[in-house]
């Protein structure tokens, strides 16, 4: 090889060593971005929020995707049970974004936590979202100025996102006869379940597995994986689905959208029983005469 090309080969090595070594030190700041999770924007405000305006130390926390945001609501269970309560739940969280948000708020950690189930049958494309792990800033590119620029405000749900909307669902209770061989909980989404209860178990927290009635994401084939899963965990689960004429489900009056989100009617329902089985099942105190906690009654208006 002649030495000008000996020369420029070299250079070019240098050349791409040197672009190499740019782009992995362009990643470093963004690393600290993975700890709010892949639905990072909607975990970050939501956990922010939480963490700025709740101070007292809470009955239950609920995690879960956009199913278990629109079911789970603290007023239902604070005017029921006395009990206080705050929906962690956001839209397109899977079991990273659950574990990365108990991560997040520390040790303000609860009595009960309620995981909705359908969450665990969720996550993003497993190679994507490792080389998004590795190489965040195409990921999370714009997580600084997302941060700098979202209003932090106090939910008045304690957020639960509620709806009167009305959009029936008309196929039945017939979406519980589907089954599927690929109904089933992936590794990974084995492991961050596992973190989050390694953390519960750190602080006492005891955990509920619940479904709701979904008429679009859910089946007989992931309620009889859950069921199963669960028994080997040793968690209680809650199947609202096989439960619909318990609690007097509608499916012409209780979905806001045809069949998988609830609307508030149908969420006071689900409410009434989880409120009576925490009572049921869980020392929890009625707060409603505690001083402590008059800014519940206050802010849910109990007496009107």
């Amino acid at each position: 090889m002649k030495l000008f090309e000996k020369e420029s080969l070299k250079k070019s090595v240098i050349f791409f060593l040197i672009l190499s070594i740019l782009f992995l030190l362009i990643q470093i700041p963004f690393y600290s971005a993975r700890k709010y999770g892949y639905q990072y924007k909607t975990v970050y405000q939501k956990v922010e929020t939480f963490k700025k305006y709740e101070n007292q130390k809470l009955d239950v926390l609920y995690l879960g995707d956009s199913v278990g945001w629109a079911t789970f609501s603290p007023r239902t269970l604070w005017n029921n049970s006395g009990f206080t309560s705050y929906n962690l739940c956001t839209s397109g969280q899977w079991l990273e974004d659950a574990s990365a948000i108990l991560s997040v708020i520390g040790e303000r950690m609860p009595k009960v936590l309620v995981i909705e189930g359908s969450m665990l049958f969720e996550h993003p494309n497993q190679i994507k979202n490792l080389f998004y792990k590795n190489f965040p800033l195409f990921h999370y590119h714009d997580y600084f100025r997302y941060t700098r620029e979202v209003k932090l405000f106090e939910n008045e749900t304690k957020g639960y996102n509620d709806s009167n909307v009305v959009q029936p669902f008309n196929n039945g209770n017939d979406y519980m006869q589907h089954v599927n061989k690929n109904d089933v909980i992936k590794d990974d989404s084995k492991y961050y379940l596992d973190e989050i209860l390694e953390k519960c178990k750190e602080f006492n927290t005891e955990v509920i597995v619940v479904t709701v009635p979904n008429g679009k994401g859910w089946n007989q084939s992931k309620h009889n994986y859950l069921t199963s899963y669960c028994e080997t965990k040793g968690l209680p689960f809650i199947d609202f689905n096989m439960l619909l004429d318990n609690i007097h489900f509608d499916w012409q009056t209780d979905t806001r959208d045809g069949g998988e989100h609830l609307n508030n009617s149908g969420s006071v329902k689900v409410m009434e029983y989880l409120s009576k089985y925490l009572h049921d099942n869980y020392q929890l105190k009625d707060k409603h005469d505690n001083t402590d906690f008059q800014a519940w009654n206050e802010l849910f208006e109990r007496d009107k």
